[in-house]
Order: C-alpha cells, then sequence, then structure tokens
C-alpha cells in the first residue's frame, strides 16, 4: 500500500521517544504504565462536532481534518492508533490504523453520529495472535497485527490538519492502560506532548484535571 501524507509527516518529524503523531499540531497526554509492558489503552470521551472545512464528505486520511486519538507506542516506527475522524460538522469515522517498519494502514468503519460519550479500547488478543479495537462492548476490528506483543508507552488527545477552526476543552476521561490482561489507571501525568503550527492562525493547548483526565482544545483557552 502506497504510503499516505500522514505516514510522510511522521517520517520526518517523530522524535526517538515514546509519543507519537500524525497530524500537523497536536496536543497528547502520555502515560509510560510505570514501566510495566503496555497490552492495551483504554479512552472514554465524548464524539464532539468538529467543524472541519472539507466539502466532501469520505474516510480518506485526507484534507482538513481532526481526530480525537489514542495510541499504543512500541517504538518510533511502530505503533497502533484508534479514534474519531472528523471531516466536517456533518462528517465523521471511527478509525483504526497502524505504523509497521515505516508503513501505514489505515481503515475506517462509518460510526458514530451526534454528540455521543463512548469507551474506545485497544486490547491485544488474549491468544496474542492480534489487536483488538472496541467501541463501549462491540468489536469493531480485529486486526492480526504482527508487532511486538506490547508497547512501552500509551497517549490520548487531539491532532489537527485544519487550520483556523475553535474546538472548545474537550475531555479523555477514565484513562487506563492494559498490562497482561488487567486494567490499571493512568498514574504518572508522565508528560504533555504539544506541537506548535507552522503558523500563527492555529493553536492546540492541552493539560491534566487528574492522573486518569487529560483535556485539549485548538484555538480556545485550556
Amino acid at each position: 500500500m502506497e504510503r499516505s501524507a500522514a505516514a510522510k509527516c511522521i517520517e520526518n518529524h517523530r522524535e526517538m521517544r515514546g509519543p507519537t503523531y500524525i497530524g500537523d499540531t497536536y496536543a497528547y497526554g502520555w502515560e509510560s504504565g510505570n514501566g510495566l509492558d503496555n497490552t492495551g489503552v483504554s479512552v472514554q470521551r465524548y464524539d464532539i462536532n468538529i467543524a472541519a472545512g472539507n466539502p466532501i464528505c469520505n474516510g480518506n486520511f485526507t484534507g482538513n481534518l481532526v481526530a480525537q486519538n489514542q495510541f499504543v507506542n512500541f517504538d518510533p516506527y511502530n505503533w497502533i492508533v484508534m479514534g474519531t475522524l472528523h471531516k466536517s460538522s456533518s462528517c465523521k469515522y471511527w478509525f483504526s490504523a497502524y505504523m509497521a517498519n515505516g508503513f501505514f494502514t489505515f481503515i475506517t468503519s462509518n460510526g458514530p453520529h451526534g454528540y455521543a460519550q463512548h469507551t474506545f479500547q485497544i486490547i491485544r488478543s488474549g491468544t496474542g495472535n492480534s489487536w483488538q479495537f472496541y467501541v463501549d462492548i462491540t468489536k469493531i476490528w480485529d486486526w492480526p497485527i504482527f508487532l511486538q506483543y506490547a508497547g512501552h508507552s500509551v497517549q490520548a488527545g487531539l491532532e489537527s490538519f485544519s487550520g483556523g477552526i475553535v474546538i472548545g476543552q474537550t475531555g479523555f476521561y477514565s484513562l487506563k492502560f492494559n498490562h497482561a490482561g488487567p486494567w490499571y489507571d493512568w498514574s504518572g501525568q508522565d508528560g504533555i506532548l504539544l506541537q506548535e503550527p507552522t503558523t500563527t492562525e492555529d493553536e492546540l493547548c492541552g493539560g491534566w484535571n487528574s492522573p486518569t483526565h487529560f483535556h485539549a482544545a485548538e484555538n480556545a483557552t485550556c
């Protein structure tokens, strides 16, 4: 599969440490799991309405889009992500994707409608043969991805390719990581990863309400 612009962006800009990013600007909270291997990440949040400026509604990872994301990170060229992709105020998709040895693979599902709260989870299967993606109790994808068995960090937040829009403070709640079966609360507030825009028209910010509650915003007060 041909690599997307997102994959090329990652290779051009990724730092050689835990957190991952795809977008032009982003705000993430991340957790190392206190040194434990991470076999999953769980986030509770709302599918907010974001007026990203795309005249065509499709599930492609292109255009002026915004994503509410969560990751399991293995190394700079191997990671897994799921989230909600916003193309306009009336066009959004649930998606999952992964980077394997520098090659980006992406899939969408036309899931969310309206402003609703869900629990999103990425988890390694019990047999270890696949990574599974859940929204609430429904398994949306089951991918036989032969990456590492566990990651070294997890993260959640906003990414944006859409300049000039306003997203009020939105939360990522009940943050948990999985370690070989049990779920554990995030505990360390290990860091905030911010990417400043290349122009002055667009800026994301983020902060911690508690170890299990991160918030982010675009062109709005955090």
